[in-house]
């Protein structure tokens, strides 16, 4: 059986990216402990090697992610977190100092298609920010909503909205950022659960049209061929939010 350095090791020689398991931070913005050897393990086995083989090593660096890092207990701003993504332009030019990172909290419950589906959606957010620095403000994306709806962190008061339909999952009611990484998630995780559900949702349809239109732009290899394997792969995971709450 392979060790965690030699997993990590193999991936750095094919991505590019570093794995970190023995990071510690305390206090603010960023707070985090190192998980046990074992369940790094278990997640670079079960989880991160796997989800990584969906992508060419092209696609990887193409998104300017340097390092990611397992751990546990990881809060931001003091609220626990089940993965994070830090991107800064600097961090793309390989200074030393400054390191696009991926947080994951692998020790956060939920079961292994919540950790696949977490690993997807903050790699996204390194994609979308690399990709256009508008795409973290998104008017076009924001435009697909039915009107008048605000997203809660665009809100000056602090009502939530009630789970309607247009939105893969109540995180994606949030933000702009994190509407575009759920969907992009469920797709990778779940395309053939979350192709039934937009066939009911004229909104989410065209949420996901234009998540396919935006990632083809990216990189030609989100192409037809992609999705299918995508399809092919899909495990039971996308549900309607509208008819488990309402």
């Amino acid at each position: 059986m392979k060790s965690v350095h030699e997993i990590a090791q193999e991936v750095f020689d094919t991505y590019g990216v570093r794995v970190i398991t023995d990071q510690e931070r305390s206090g603010l913005p960023i707070a985090c402990r190192p998980a046990d050897e074992r369940t790094c393990l278990t997640y670079l086995q079960q989880v991160l090697t796997r989800e990584l083989s969906i992508y060419s090593p092209q696609v990887i660096r193409k998104s300017k992610l340097n390092e990611i890092i397992l751990c546990q207990k990881l809060a931001s701003e003091g609220q626990r977190r089940g993965g994070l993504t830090c991107a800064a332009f600097l961090g793309s030019l390989g200074l030393p100092f400054i390191r696009n990172k991926i947080y994951l909290n692998i020790k956060v419950g939920g079961g292994w298609q919540y950790m696949r589906a977490a690993f997807h959606h903050e790699l996204f957010h390194m994609i979308d920010y690399f990709d256009d620095i508008n795409g973290y403000y998104d008017q076009r994306w924001k435009s697909l909503n039915r009107p008048g709806f605000v997203y809660h962190k665009d809100r000056i008061d602090e009502q939530r909205a009630k789970p309607q339909r247009g939105f893969i999952s109540e995180y994606a009611m949030d933000a702009v950022i994190e509407d575009k990484a759920e969907v992009y998630s469920y797709l990778l995780i779940d395309h053939r659960g979350t192709e039934k559900l937009v066939r009911e949702d004229r909104i989410l349809a065209r949420k996901v049209v234009r998540m396919k239109e935006l990632l083809h732009s990216f990189a030609s290899e989100f192409n037809e061929d992609f999705w299918s394997k995508r399809d092919a792969a899909s495990i039971s995971y996308a549900k309607s939010i509208v008819k488990t709450r309402s």
